[in-house]
């Protein structure tokens, strides 16, 4: 199956939540403008943008609205109480909004140059200082703004989240620390060197799958008041999932098509992240292929490189086992859903989930 997981069609009150969600994301960049513009440095070196602009531009530059999704499937599983819908509107701006500000500090850490198909934020900062012929370093100007860009990100999703009751604040701060540690992980991983599967996993699930599939659909199911056995199968079944999701993203950041993607193919390989797939392929590569994988590992692999070590991946069978891996993952996360008439969206959307191509 390779139906992408683009805006999945789950009907009129999807889409008529996703509708709301923007509006309030509007609103809080209107508010943002408002509230920042006195600060607002009018600068030639920002190509006269200020930090809202940015903002908002990513916010806008597309996108799944996975998170958003996830929480509203969650809820719904949960009964959808209409009294909670407009605290859900807003969880899923906070949701999307922390989002970026996790996208514009990781392409500063990972050097990423694009994405959702147009230059990151450090990279046209960073143009524009030089275009300005402004004082001091280009890229350090332009890594400092996306970091600043990010934090107003963050805290405008901390904002929203101030408001939700207690019960979705304590998930929702689970998930922020997850995500840190997630990521520190990751960095912490790629600097040691590291190649066993059970810490690409760990890394996998707590900085990916988490944050974008499990705690979004445990916050929608705790803001509607669902029973502990409905939040423990949505916990189960956002696990399995977040770890299919996960594992698309280490194929897609191989293999991807960069047109669909918004991302340069083999970003993760360039910089030797501790990714399952290279995990599997430090148990299976021997021989030639050996010295190759190595200058991954080693975080000095060329650009011209990259279709060998694809190559490589696909010919040690690394691929196939991590499709079927996908595979498993999403049939235990099915497998964890009873089969009451809200399930099947979630049915629907672990499909798509594991076969996504973007």
């Amino acid at each position: 199956m390779t139906t992408p997981a683009h805006r999945p069609a789950l009907g009129a009150p999807h889409a008529d939540y996703l509708h709301a969600v923007e509006r309030t994301l509007a609103d809080r960049l209107g508010e943002l403008t408002h509230d920042f513009r006195e600060f607002s440095p009018d600068s030639p070196a920002l190509g006269h943008a200020d930090l809202v602009s940015l903002l908002r531009t990513q916010v806008h530059a597309g996108g799944k609205r996975l998170r958003p999704t996830m929480a509203f499937l969650g809820w719904t599983y949960a009964g959808a109480p209409g009294e909670t819908a407009p605290t859900l509107v807003r969880l899923g701006a906070a949701l999307e909004m922390l989002h970026v500000f996790t996208l514009v500090q990781d392409d500063v850490m990972d050097r990423s140059d694009r994405r959702r198909g147009t230059p990151t934020v450090h990279v046209l900062v960073a143009e524009s200082h030089r275009a300005a012929g402004a004082r001091g370093d280009a890229r350090l100007f332009g890594d400092s703004i996306a970091v600043l860009v990010g934090d107003m990100a963050h805290a405008a999703a901390e904002h929203m989240a101030a408001t939700f009751p207690r019960s979705v604040q304590r998930v929702w701060r689970a998930m922020v620390l997850e995500l840190v540690a997630g990521q520190a992980l990751d960095l912490a991983g790629a600097a040691d060197r590291r190649r066993d599967l059970g810490h690409a996993r760990r890394v996998a699930a707590v900085k990916s799958g988490a944050y974008s599939i499990q705690r979004p659909l445990t916050l929608g199911a705790t803001l509607a008041g669902a029973p502990p056995e409905d939040v423990s199968a949505l916990h189960i079944y956002g696990d399995h999932l977040g770890r299919a999701f996960a594992l698309r993203d280490d194929v897609l950041g191989a293999w991807g098509d960069p047109q669909v993607t918004g991302k340069p193919v083999g970003d993760d390989l360039l910089d030797g992240k501790p990714t399952v797939l290279l995990a599997l392929a430090d148990e299976r590569v021997t021989g030639a292929g050996r010295a190759l994988l190595d200058r991954v590992t080693a975080g000095v692999l060329e650009p011209a490189e990259i279709p060998a070590v694809q190559e490589l991946l696909d010919t040690s069978g690394v691929r196939l086992a991590v499709e079927r891996m996908i595979h498993e993952e999403v049939e235990a996360a099915c497998d964890a859903l009873d089969r009451r008439e809200a399930a099947g969206a979630l049915l629907e959307v672990a499909h798509r989930i594991g076969w996504r191509q973007q």
